[in-house]
C-alpha cells in the first residue's frame, strides 16, 4: 500500500527564507478530511506552492468553491490563510498538477514555485471519521545554506533532522524540501495534532540540531513560520 498526501501550505515564491506571518482556520479541522493509512514516506517527488490573492468580493468564493475544487481533483494537499492579509491563500500541491483555472475568484495570477520533496514522514492513522486525520497546527521552516555548503543542509534535513520525527508522537506530517530554481534554498513543513506537539517538536532535538550547525552551515539563522492548518486531504492508493 502507498499513500500520497496533498498540502496547501504557505509560500512566498521570493529567493530568500520568508519572514514570519500568522495564519488562521478557515473552518474546523476535519471538515474537508479523508481517512488515510499509516506510511512512513509519502509517494511523491515533486510539489508546486502557488500564492493566491482573491478579490475582496470573493474571498469565501475562493475558500467555498476554488479550495473545495482542490479537494476533490487533487491527492495531497493542506490550505492555509493569511490572517494579516485576508485575500491572500497558498497551496503546497505535492501532486504537481498546478492551478485550477479561477480567474473569476482571483485578484492576479497565482504565483507558482516548484519544490523537490526531499524525503517525507507521516504518522497518520486510519481508520479516522470522526475527526480530522491531518493536523491543525504547523510550522513551515527556511534554510538558506552558505557558499558550497547546500550538501551539508540536504543532509541535516534528510538525515539528521528526520532521524528524530519518528520520535515525535505527536508529529504527523513531515515534510523535507528543496527549491531547485533557488540554489541553496531548503525547507521543512511540519504539521502536529496539536498546539502541544508543535511547542514540544521547537524544543526539542530537531531544532537543536539545526542550531547547532547554524553558524556553520546556514546563511542565516532558520526562518521559522507558525502556521494553522485549514483543511487536509490524505488519499490512499492501495
Amino acid at each position: 500500500m502507498s499513500q500520497v498526501t496533498q498540502v496547501v501550505a504557505y509560500s512566498r515564491g521570493r529567493s530568500r527564507p520568508f519572514m514570519t506571518q500568522d495564519l488562521n482556520i478557515l473552518r474546523p479541522a476535519g471538515k474537508c478530511t479523508n481517512t488515510s493509512a499509516i506510511t512512513s514516506n509519502i509517494d511523491t517527488s515533486m510539489a508546486v506552492l502557488t500564492q493566491l490573492v482573491a478579490k475582496p468580493d470573493q474571498v469565501d468564493s475562493v475558500v467555498d468553491k476554488f479550495l473545495a475544487t482542490y479537494q476533490r481533483d487533487h491527492e495531497i494537499w493542506i490550505t492555509l490563510k493569511h490572517t494579516d492579509s485576508p485575500s491572500k491563500f497558498t497551496v503546497f500541491d505535492a501532486a504537481g498538477n498546478g492551478v485550477h483555472n479561477a480567474d473569476e475568484l482571483l485578484q492576479s495570477s497565482p504565483v507558482t514555485q516548484s519544490v523537490k520533496i526531499m524525503k517525507s514522514h507521516s504518522k497518520v492513522t486510519i481508520p479516522n471519521t470522526e475527526k480530522t486525520a491531518g493536523a491543525p497546527v504547523g510550522l513551515v521552516i527556511f534554510f538558506k545554506a552558505k557558499p558550497g555548503k547546500a550538501d551539508a543542509v540536504r543532509e541535516l534535513i534528510s538525515t539528521t533532522i528526520f532521524s528524530v520525527i519518528a520520535e515525535e508522537e505527536k508529529t504527523l506530517l513531515w515534510f523535507g524540501l528543496e527549491y531547485p530554481d533557488t540554489p541553496g534554498l531548503f525547507g521543512v513543513l511540519d504539521f502536529f495534532t496539536d498546539e502541544e506537539g508543535r511547542r514540544f517538536h521547537v524544543a526539542g532535538k530537531a531544532v537543536q540540531a539545526v542550531l547547532a550547525v547554524t553558524d556553520e552551515v546556514l546563511a542565516e539563522p532558520a526562518d521559522f513560520s507558525e502556521v494553522d492548518v485549514v483543511a487536509t486531504k490524505i488519499t490512499v492508493r492501495v
